[in-house]
């Protein structure tokens, strides 16, 4: 019987998901309760920034097997702590609808004018001269291509888009008008109208986003980024929208958070709150009702599928991190 320890606090529903689901298969063992000898332990239930905040764990888990994230993101772990061996997964997928959803909430605000209307009007002027982008027919560019960008990509089908994408292969099942590796990214920023930021924050994908990159894309294109702000160099970002005022963007993520992520002042390095063509939303793309819980159920069948010797979901490739 393995022995599986959970590395935040839970709530009874939580709890009674875990017994469910692992039956007599494991142990589990809570951090806010009594708990095995952390030696004992083979299987780890974490999350980005739980693991990111108290890395010293894995050293003192001599027989870990397993860490199984409930986020999506990983990159806060310390893969240089992590032995070889010992498998990570993340908990992609879970929340992919919600966060298109967000995504193609934040295009069609910006190409529609909707927040800048909507101050206009609070103000006392009625304006109506403005003309808004039509996405009919229109070319949006998704990097990433994982499920968070195919969901993306089967909204934009319902707006008669051409889909343009980058993954890692080069290859999907998903039809495309174009899918490409990241050797590709200066064609695809040069076609595209929309361009949506879907990655995972790797050694491979941080600032890669800069002042070349944003030059190439479109003078009114619109950029959107719901992945990790790391990924887009922020001073470059915040240049070009200020400089280019046809040229729109909006974020989910940010290169600084409040230290209570839950609340708190936030700001940037640069004034992004001044622009009035860049749209802010406190990373709530995944803030959905039951996103917890659909969270939990992806990483507890993971752990049940590893107890159980049936293939894994969200294999994490190390490399990409380290």
């Amino acid at each position: 019987m393995k022995n599986v320890l959970v590395h935040f606090k839970t709530d009874q529903e939580i709890k009674t998901l875990l017994a469910q689901r692992l039956g007599e298969k494991a142990r589990v063992f809570h951090i806010e309760g009594p708990r095995a000898t952390l030696s004992d332990i083979h299987i780890l239930l974490t999350s980005n920034r739980t693991l990111g905040g108290d890395p010293q764990i894995i050293g003192e888990m001599g027989n870990l097997e397993l860490i199984q994230s409930v986020t999506a993101g990983v990159e806060r772990f310390p893969f240089h702590l992590i032995k070889q061996g010992i498998i990570v997964c993340s908990a992609s997928g879970a929340l992919s609808r919600a966060i298109a959803e967000h995504a193609f909430a934040l295009i069609l605000a910006l190409a529609k004018n909707i927040v800048c209307h909507t101050k206009a009007m609070r103000e006392g002027t009625f304006d109506n001269s403005v003309q808004s982008k039509e996405l009919l027919g229109k070319v949006i560019g998704i990097l990433g291509f994982g499920s968070i960008g195919r969901e993306i990509a089967r909204i934009a089908r319902g707006f008669a888009m051409k889909v343009f994408a980058i993954n890692r292969s080069g290859r999907t099942d998903f039809d495309c008008d174009f899918i490409g590796t990241l050797a590709d990214l200066d064609h695809i920023l040069t076609k595209s109208d929309v361009i949506v930021i879907s990655l995972p924050l790797t050694k491979t994908t941080e600032g890669l986003i800069g002042r070349h990159e944003l030059e190439r894309m479109k003078e009114d294109a619109i950029l959107v980024n719901i992945a990790r702000a790391g990924i887009i160099e922020q001073g470059d970002l915040y240049r070009h929208l200020r400089d280019n005022p046809r040229f729109k963007a909006a974020s989910d993520v940010w290169w600084r958070y409040p230290e209570d992520r839950r609340g708190g002042t936030s700001r940037q390095d640069h004034p992004f709150h001044q622009l009035g063509n860049f749209l802010m939303t406190p990373h709530v793309a995944a803030h959905v009702v039951g996103a917890r819980k659909r969270m939990f159920e992806v990483a507890v069948e993971n752990i049940r599928r590893y107890l159980n010797g049936e293939e894994l979901m969200n294999i994490v490739r190390r490399e990409d991190y380290l």
